[in-house]
């Protein structure tokens, strides 16, 4: 029933008939069907025109905004029929349990899958349903900032390319040496024809219409496009800030229009060198609590809402060492589209956690950085307590992430939870706020504990190198606890005591990654 009300959109991209490739996942595959050689339905018979449309419908659904097809269609709805009526799919529906908003009870094939097994029968049944939702058509699947991906959806990556024919695939991701690289995309790389490409910075051309868009002008004097051209190297970012820079200081100004140079010589002038200093420079000229109340904002990360900015000023804590001089209550949305109009924040309502966004990262770490450390802490500790305060009405809001079954460990039954279905983004974002919000005890504690559900939920989303790492991120905390106490002798004993008590069930965590990677001597070991 899940899957059936998953599968029944209010509009569909794509009209044509059902679509079924098996590829070769044959684990997943009805012995029936093996021999029979179903599944290998094509598109046999339909018109080039029919095609087409398919084509130009694919890429709509792509240009339409996200939040307008979220939850209303379908790619080829006419396979839903053959994907509900699959034996192999009904049979392991719970796996997608991970991936898609769905509670399906375990089956009595599911029940029997453990660790390794269970990672791959998840693959192989996504694989499969991609096969039904996209065999025999000319797929095309993009995945930006590729550096960024975990280990598991790099295996779900593997399988994809291995399996969905034909394919074309496209992965961006930052300029890496061949060192940097991910060992993933190295091994996708050298086993399926490729070819890679270096993007160069924009032409001159190029920056003459994207300077002219950010100045909303229709005509810009040549040497100010050599210029920011020469200067920005390419960068489309660097371009548009050395723009914005240049029209900020009165270099240059846009009337009826038209960009004019209000100096004598612009070579004589001196340009920020990097783009932090950029950005620093464009700062400087905001305000003094426009300014403050970017970096303040900046702790929240790339995006935030009005509502969390005025709480986290608001708070005892952070009123102790920070005064804008404003009244948060009235002039706080009035500053906000202070921001908006020096083009250093936009407005976008259909955020994840918030209305407004950075514009550009950049922005938004640069911001960060000018923060006086302690400052810092104090926020992240605010921002932590507010998160935690509101756990339950942001979750509400926020978009999930995966759901996460509950797992046992093979010591102890219930060692492993995984943040409930709708709040593991904010277990994320509770985990980084309390690694920088001090080292007291209590800190550390909260830490720990969000650090060590953090690793729970890599567990169950099968990311095993990420689990590791803030699992271990959550012992290095438990030994700068007992670290800090021994130096200052520290009488809050049942803090540490409650701290050391977790040590036990973190290594039986790391074991039990050990185990589903087929590693049992430093399972025992960690033991």
């Amino acid at each position: 029933d899940g899957l059936a009300a998953m599968s029944a959109p209010l509009g569909c991209v794509g009209g044509g008939p059902p679509s079924f490739r098996a590829g070769s996942t044959r684990a997943l595959v009805p012995e029936d069907e093996r021999e029979s050689g179903g599944g290998a339905r094509r598109w046999a018979g339909r018109s080039w025109r029919s095609r087409w449309q398919d084509a130009i419908d694919s890429v709509m659904a792509y240009l339409l905004p996200v939040h307008m097809l979220e939850g209303r269609l379908s790619i080829r709805p006419h396979s839903d029929a053959a994907l509900l009526a699959d034996k192999a799919i009904l049979a392991y529906a719970p796996l997608l349990n991970h991936v898609l908003p769905l509670n399906i009870g375990e089956t009595e094939v599911t029940k029997q899958l453990q660790d390794k097994e269970r990672l791959k029968a998840t693959i192989d049944l996504m694989v499969r349903v991609l096969n039904m939702k996209l065999g025999a058509a000319r797929n095309v699947l993009i995945f930006e900032d590729v550096h960024w991906m975990d280990s598991a959806s790099w295996k779900l990556l593997e399988a994809v390319v291995r399996e969905v024919k034909p394919l074309l695939l496209l992965c961006t991701c930052r300029r890496l040496n061949d060192a940097e690289k991910p060992a993933e995309y190295a091994k996708i790389a050298s086993t399926t024809p490729s070819c890679e490409t270096q993007l160069d910075g924009l032409e001159e051309e190029d920056i003459k219409r994207l300077v002219l868009n950010t100045l909303k002008a229709d005509s810009v004097p040549a040497e100010v496009t050599k210029l920011i051209f020469a200067k920005s190297d390419g960068n489309p970012f660097w371009a548009m800030e050395f723009a914005r820079s240049m029209r900020d200081d009165g270099v240059i100004e846009v009337a009826g229009r038209a960009c004019v140079v209000k100096v004598h010589n612009l070579h004589t002038l001196e340009f920020p060198t990097s783009v932090e200093a950029l950005i620093t420079s464009r700062m400087d000229r905001l305000p003094m609590n426009q300014q403050l109340l970017m970096k303040v904002a900046s702790v929240l990360g790339g995006e935030f809402s009005r509502v969390q900015l005025k709480e986290l000023l608001e708070s005892d804590m952070v009123k102790k060492d920070l005064d804008l001089g404003i009244d948060v209550n009235n002039d706080l949305r009035a500053m906000l589209d202070g921001l908006c109009e020096a083009d250093m924040v936009h407005k976008d309502p259909h955020g994840q956690i918030g209305e407004y966004q950075f514009k550009h990262r950049s922005l938004q770490e640069v911001s960060y950085t000018l923060l006086p450390d302690e400052l810092k802490v104090t926020l992240h500790h605010a921002a932590a307590l507010h998160y935690e305060q509101h756990r339950e009405s942001l979750a509400a809001r926020t978009p999930r992430r995966r759901s996460t079954a509950r797992l046992k460990t093979p010591t102890r039954s219930g060692d492993i939870n995984g943040a409930k279905e709708k709040d593991s983004d904010l277990v994320f974002k509770l985990k980084y706020h309390w690694c920088l919000a001090g080292d007291t005890p209590k800190v550390l504690a909260q830490a720990v504990y969000y650090l060590t559900l953090a690793g729970d939920q890599a567990l169950l989303d099968f990311s095993l190198k990420e689990a590791k790492q803030l699992h271990q991120q959550a012992l290095d905390k438990l030994d700068l606890a007992k670290k800090k106490a021994k130096a200052t002798e520290s009488k809050a004993s049942k803090t540490m005591e409650g701290l050391e008590r977790r040590r036990g069930p973190i290594l039986r965590r790391i074991a039990w990654r050990y185990q589903k990677q087929g590693e049992p001597v430093p399972a025992r070991e960690t033991l």
